[in-house]
């Protein structure tokens, strides 16, 4: 294997799907032992989310490099996202690292600048490596595995005793609290079409389908963490929620009643359920809003002949 294809420039991001990356510092540096240039990268993350249509679903900062679970939105590419956004964050950097008080400045400067010296498309300075180390998640282990490996990293490095405590990091978000940089948590949805799968199945055991896994709510393992319990607890919060909605179309919209017959059917037989009970509470109001016109033409016709009654 080249050293290309192991620093990831080989790893081709294509547009609708969700990535693990890592944007690594040339030569390792530890740039980001200092919160100055933490507070850049933070920012820079909140602004392609916000107007670049970046979505980051997991993330973590350490002290020469960055992970990400990340994607983007319909009508932008992760490609060119991930491409400003290392374009920006290095002359941000460079620009820090000559204003700010630095006493690594002149050794940083040299090593960013010989990094990119025979490279004719860099000016001054190189700070990122090639690449994004670009892993498709195309499993929910895969997505499992690479979330706690991003979340138990400041652990490992025994910065922190426990994911949440550590502030440049996602884990905050799943644990309920705040964190630095807007996070779209990971929902994962699937369409079941296989008729001799039904929920006795999944009260007995998991169950894998087309490479997802179904999971169900269980007792919290003895060897689950805090921050493994909330994880966990925050999963299924979401699935309760919709339980009465699913309940109800099931019984008054004849979801559970699909005459179909295509791949596709359980879907759009949902779908029709859900359109049926928008379309009748649809029609609820409009026959509340005509209950209420009646009676307000009511009432003012009322009052435009209550003076008319008088005189006679």
């Amino acid at each position: 294997m080249s050293i290309f294809t192991s620093m990831g420039i080989r790893n081709k991001i294509t547009s609708g799907n969700v990535y693990f990356l890592t944007l690594t510092i040339v030569d390792w540096v530890d740039i980001f032992s200092r919160p100055v240039y933490r507070h850049v990268l933070v920012d820079s993350l909140n602004y392609c989310v916000t107007n670049k249509g970046l979505e980051v679903y997991c993330w973590c900062l350490m002290t020469n490099h960055l992970h990400l679970v990340a994607g983007a939105k319909d009508d932008s590419n992760l490609s060119d996202i991930l491409r400003d956004f290392k374009k920006f964050t290095s002359k941000a950097f460079i620009n820090t690292m000559k204003e700010a008080p630095e006493s690594r400045r002149d050794w940083m400067l040299n090593r960013f600048w010989y990094a990119g010296k025979n490279n004719k498309k860099i000016k001054y300075y190189k700070v990122w490596q090639d690449g994004n180390e670009a892993k498709e998640i195309q499993s929910t282990d895969f997505l499992d595995e690479k979330m706690n490996y991003i979340h138990f990293n400041p652990v490992r490095a025994e910065f922190v005793a426990k994911p949440e405590d550590y502030l440049y990091s996602s884990a905050r978000d799943y644990s309920g609290e705040k964190g630095l940089v807007e996070t779209s948590f990971v929902y994962i949805f699937c369409w079941i079409t296989d008729p001799f799968l039904n929920d006795a199945d999944y009260k007995s055991a998991s169950v894998r389908i087309n490479g997802v896994q179904i999971s169900t709510p269980n007792k919290p393992l003895k060897r689950d963490s805090v921050y493994a319990k909330r994880v966990k607890r925050k999963k299924f919060r979401r699935r309760a929620a919709c339980e009465p909605v699913i309940g109800h179309m099931k019984k008054y919209f004849r979801m559970e009643q699909n005459y179909l017959h295509d791949d596709k059917s359980c879907k759009i037989n949902a779908l029709l359920a859900a359109a049926g009970w928008n379309f009748k509470k649809m029609m609820e109001k409009l026959k509340a809003d005509f209950k209420n016109l009646i009676f307000w033409f009511i009432e003012n016709l009322q009052l435009s002949l209550l003076p008319k009654l008088k005189l006679t």
